[in-house]
């Protein structure tokens, strides 16, 4: 499978945008952008770190997916 990207719809305090990240290898984190438009993400797994290719994928899908909500 590849990486699917939801937005929440009630976002996370201190953040503009949040939500939740599905990697190809199964593994769930939730990200969020704060104010200063930083990335990030807290794994559910901890320790979890995903391949560079889940990340630029969870980029590419994360723009796509905002971009479709008016984000």
């Amino acid at each position: 499978g590849g990486v699917s990207v939801t937005i929440d719809q009630i976002t996370r305090p201190g953040a503009m945008i949040s939500g939740r990240v599905t990697f190809s290898d199964g593994e769930t984190a939730d990200w969020y952008v704060d104010a200063a438009g930083r990335l990030g993400l807290n794994p559910q797994k901890p320790g979890y770190r995903p391949s560079q290719r889940d990340i630029l994928s969870f980029q590419d899908e994360l723009d796509r997916v905002a971009r479709s909500q008016g984000f």
